[in-house]
């Protein structure tokens, strides 16, 4: 059986590669510190398990899991994320995923209960996700209530503070219809000031979405022994 691994912490991808030796004997364990790498590596070995961190230096992790699915329709995703924030809570609820383990309340015991899980045909979920999850549930005037999927995508970008122009561009709309979507944003949340708009969407995690360059093109890997890139359970060679 074969693990994917796709994080951009180089002491994460160590780690996991030692619990795979120590927990998960006679199965291998391959480490991708990005985005791009990860997805030629998984249409490469196509694994039966990808820990993916939606926190990606190269992209946002979340736009992955569609790429993931087509490149490996039985592969199982385990999310491995240091966010637990509303927004991040949204997307993981709305994602395909099978699970989602928060890193900063995770003991390695708790990671291989997820694997375990997962790989057996179950979801799971941890408890600070869950929670967050169910405090939108029950919230009638949650952002993802009120705001469409355009506006939430606005939302992170205004929500660092760029103009109306500068919204336009990345968009390839005007500046009056990016002044019409604020102006109905703020409508909808009953906010009445930039500042609290801004503030709103960075303390729901809302302008995550912009913080990261989206990595679209899928890296073709020519050697297959670059697949095992510098990232391997210890005592492992490359593969034949």
């Amino acid at each position: 059986m074969l693990f994917v691994v796709i994080d951009s912490d180089c002491y994460v991808l160590g780690t996991l590669m030692n619990l795979c030796v120590t927990r998960f004997r006679g199965h291998k364990m391959i480490g991708a510190i990005n985005g791009g790498f990860g997805l030629a590596l998984c249409k490469e070995t196509h694994p039966e398990l990808v820990i993916l961190d939606t926190d990606l230096r190269d992209c946002d992790g979340f736009t992955l899991v569609p790429k993931l699915r087509r490149l490996c329709p039985n592969v199982k995703i385990l999310a491995f994320s240091q966010s637990c924030d509303r927004f991040t809570a949204y997307r993981a609820q709305s994602a395909a995923l099978d699970g989602y383990l928060y890193k900063r309340r995770s003991a390695p015991a708790d990671l291989v209960s997820a694997m375990r899980r997962v790989l057996a045909g179950h979801r799971y979920f941890d408890p600070f996700i869950s929670t967050v999850q169910a405090s939108l549930r029950d919230d009638p005037f949650a952002f993802n209530k009120l705001l469409s999927d355009r506006e939430l995508e606005l939302l992170g970008e205004i929500g660092t503070g760029r103009s109306n122009a500068e919204v336009a561009k990345i968009f390839r709309v005007s500046p009056s219809t990016v002044n019409n979507h604020r102006s109905a944003i703020m409508d909808k949340l009953s906010i009445h000031r930039t500042a609290d708009l801004m503030r709103f969407a960075a303390e729901n995690g809302i302008t995550r979405l912009c913080q990261r360059q989206e990595f679209n093109e899928l890296r073709t890997i020519k050697d297959p022994g670059e697949a095992w890139n510098c990232f391997r359970a210890p005592g492992e060679t490359k593969a034949d």
